[in-house]
């Protein structure tokens, strides 16, 4: 049925659970830690098309703290269980193998569902190429992933990696001879990578007549951790293989552009989120962390995955720069700051152009002017954050004398709404007046100004002031509407 790619294993390793009386064709080992929101899925998927005693499915169970074992040894005599008190990959896998008795053998993480007609599938074309390791084709399940997420697998779809007969991201059959290659899996963060590297591309194939879902992330979190994953991996291979023979050929991201395989939008995405993950992996590896960075996102339902009290936060670093990057990938963000410069344009630079001014000026980046060829200031005035000085559209002027000081939030306007009854506001008639501010004049923080006033020389306004009628010289005012209080002090001496 399957070719001259099965070999037999004469020296069995160990007997687990009560596996079929007949031979069976293939092996699938299934390394699972803490499987159990997936691994019934992972099963019911694979043996839902599988003929009695054809597969031979040992779920390698390691470190497990939750239901994995119970839900495995549920399926009675179908599956196979080892249990491994250690947390750790390589070793189930490792464990996986002393315990299979065929090849070929497929290995595939519990978070993958993949129908047992397209792991024949790969045996078949495996054994039509002479391939000696293979995996069905890998689709993309973007159900219930954020537009930055989407953008960054729209790329990594285009690299090398995915378009040279991808083995990995999740499943990989090995046939006998592949399999005395590896020998035993060494203790490495990443294993797909390294069966991936470990064959040229011409000993590596894809069965296009079968997919499997590669579920990403759900996050911009869940990305990032999962790339800083591979981005360590990568390095540990470099330093204890060096480069091996089947390593993806590079790829500029301009060549993607070039040859219209990828948006420019997507590319700036997946450079940003890479850079990120570089980042972490350096931190990471600077604090002697060898944990494993698990995207839990995507071990859910297949609809949109919500964020529950219980999963586990961002440390606050990441967290930050993943916020910051989401922020500056957002078209809105741009817009937005394209409106804020041509407000900014308008009611500050511009305006601030028309307006007579003398010398010694301590003028705010941010008052905001209106009709600005009808304001005079004299000189040494300061004006502070967030004023606003509104002259009239027509004829109301706004005069300031020498070294006044207007305090922050301040509003002055030469021109108000009338109240004419059963008009709306912005239907009434303007009334312009002029307003003239005196030297030496202070207003405190957030006071209004109104049209037509005057505050003599020397006056003194208290903060949070409504000034709508004159005030005289050398005098303290506060109120609403503000009034005279007391004379100013007289100078000492």
């Amino acid at each position: 049925m399957y070719g001259s790619t099965f070999a037999r294993v004469e020296n069995m390793q160990g007997h687990i659970g009560k596996l079929p009386k007949l031979a069976p064709a293939l092996s699938v080992v299934i390394p699972a830690h803490n499987e159990e929101k997936v691994l019934a899925r992972c099963l019911d998927t694979l043996l839902a098309d599988s003929e009695a005693g054809e597969l031979e499915i040992i779920v390698a169970a390691n470190g497990c703290t939750d239901r994995t074992v119970e839900i495995a040894r549920g399926y009675g005599n179908r599956v196979g269980v080892i249990e491994i008190s250690e947390a750790s990959k390589h070793a189930a896998l490792n464990a996986g193998d002393k315990a299979a008795t065929v090849f070929p053998r497929a290995y595939l993480d519990a978070d993958i569902a993949v129908s047992t007609g397209a792991i024949r599938s790969v045996v078949e074309e495996m054994d039509r190429t002479g391939a000696l390791v293979g995996a069905p084709r890998a689709t993309i399940d973007f159900d219930g992933c954020p537009a930055i997420v989407r953008s960054f697998y729209r790329v990594w779809c285009e690299t090398p990696w995915f378009t040279d007969n991808l083995v990995g991201s999740g499943i990989y059959v090995i046939s006998a001879a592949g399999h005395a290659r590896i020998g035993v899996f060494p203790a490495i963060t990443n294993d797909d990578q390294y069966v991936h590297d470990l064959f040229e591309t011409g000993e590596r194939v894809t069965s296009n007549s079968y997919q499997f879902l590669v579920r990403p992330p759900r996050t911009v979190q869940g990305l990032v951790r999962r790339r800083t994953r591979t981005i360590v991996g990568q390095r540990e291979l470099d330093k204890r293989f060096g480069r091996l023979p089947g390593r993806a050929r590079r790829i500029s991201l301009m060549d993607l552009v070039r040859r219209r395989r990828a948006r420019v939008w997507d590319l700036i995405v997946y450079a940003v989120v890479t850079k990120m993950a570089a980042f972490a992996a350096t931190r990471k590896e600077q604090r002697g962390d060898r944990g494993w960075e698990r995207d839990e996102t995507s071990r859910t339902s297949l609809s949109a995955t919500p964020r529950t009290t219980g999963e586990q936060p961002m440390p606050s670093m990441l967290g930050k720069i993943s916020n910051g990057v989401r922020s500056m990938l957002d078209p809105m963000t741009w817009l937005h700051s394209l409106r804020i410069l041509h407000f900014y344009s308008y009611k500050h630079v511009r305006e601030k152009r028309k307006i007579k001014m003398g010398s010694g000026q301590v003028f705010a980046p941010n008052v905001s002017i209106a009709n600005g060829e009808r304001i005079t200031l004299g000189s040494r005035c300061h004006v502070g954050e967030h004023v606003c000085l509104w002259a009239g559209n027509e004829t109301g002027r706004i005069t300031l004398g020498d070294d006044v000081m207007i305090g922050p939030g301040t509003v002055v306007t030469a021109s108000d709404y009338g109240l004419v009854e059963g008009t709306p506001p912005a239907f009434q008639p303007k009334n312009e007046r002029d307003i003239v501010i005196r030297d030496g004049v202070w207003i405190g923080a957030n006071a209004v100004v109104t049209a037509g006033v005057t505050i003599d020389e020397g006056c003194i306004v208290g903060a949070g002031s409504v000034v709508t009628r004159d005030l005289p010289a050398n005098m303290i005012c506060a109120g609403a509407p503000a009034r005279p209080i007391r004379p100013r002090p007289k100078r000492a001496g």
